[in-house]
Order: structure tokens, then sequence, then C-alpha cells
């Protein structure tokens, strides 16, 4: 296929369908979505990967899905996930026992995974309020995706300590 005949074909296409797009721009357009796609991964992995080292968790596992992304990062006694919804674009860090990430919050032995901040406020360490509300505020617009990690990593940050040491007390293993 010669560039004059692909040239051509996408002119005719144009002509013809004026309320379509060629595909050439099309597809461009797709990977914009991607690199943007991916750009939010990357943000969001710049301010957690590093306080999971500090925290002693490992490397993440990144579970991608249509609308949204998970980071998962494993530790001996307590792990974290940080989910990240696209769609209304707000970022959900969570906490859970063990090396795999319940499904599903509680089940009928009891929780199994919880909010960060729904943890700290029922162990009485900070009402959580003032970061969570923060966070709120930031929620929606993915160009606030890295002060919203922020503010929600300081979250964890401070209340690490706390969750790790009474985390039998919230949640089943």
């Amino acid at each position: 296929m010669t560039a004059a005949w692909r040239e051509t074909q996408l002119r005719w296409l144009a002509e013809s369908f004026p309320e379509k797009e060629p595909r050439e721009r099309c597809n461009s357009t797709m990977s914009d979505e991607r690199s943007g796609y991916d750009g939010v991964v990357q943000e969001v992995r710049a301010v957690f990967d590093p306080l999971a080292q500090r925290l002693g968790l490992g490397r993440p596992d990144v579970v991608r899905r249509n609308t949204e992304f998970s980071l998962r990062y494993f530790g001996e006694d307590l792990s974290l996930s940080v989910r990240v919804e696209l769609m209304d674009f707000f970022i959900v860090p969570m906490v859970f026992c063990g090396d795999v990430e319940p499904i599903d919050l509680d089940d009928s032995r009891g929780c199994r995974k919880m909010h960060v901040h729904t943890a700290l406020e029922k162990l009485g360490v900070c009402d959580g309020g003032e970061r969570q509300q923060r966070a709120q505020r930031l929620g929606g617009d993915y160009r606030n995706c890295t002060e919203m990690a922020k503010v929600l990593a300081e979250l964890v940050e401070y209340g690490w300590g706390v969750l790790r040491v009474r985390a039998g007390e919230l949640l089943v293993v």
C-alpha cells in the first residue's frame, strides 16, 4: 500500500462520511486515551510505590480493568490495596490481611478488607475527616490525581503503625 493510495482512501472516507472521523484519527484518539490511562497509573504509583517501600510492603501487583485499576501491595501482617475508579475518578485505599485480596468487604466470617479512613475511625486513631474531605473535594477530576494520591498516602502513612498492630481487631484473616 503506497502512501498516496492511503491518503486517497482517507480523503474518500472523510468526504463520504463527514460525520465520522477517518480511521487513522480514531486510532490516534484511542492511543491517546490509553496513554492517559497509563499516565494515571504512573502518577498513582509515583506516590504509593515509595510509601509502600517505607512501610515494608512489596512491589505492587497491578490489576487493570476497563474503568478502574488496582495496585496491591502485599505485606507480612497487613496489605494495602489502592483502587482507582476512572469513571467518577476517585482513589480508594483499603487494607486487608493475607496474601490474596478478598473480593468483597465482608463475608459470613466477618470483615475481610476495609477502607483506611473507616479503619482509623473504628480504632479511634483519628476521624480521618479532614483528609477524607480534602480527598473528596479533589475527586471527580483526573487532573487532581497526584494531589489526591498524596492526601490519601498521608492518611495511610499516618495510621499504618496502628493499623498493623491492631488489624486483628478489625479484619478476619
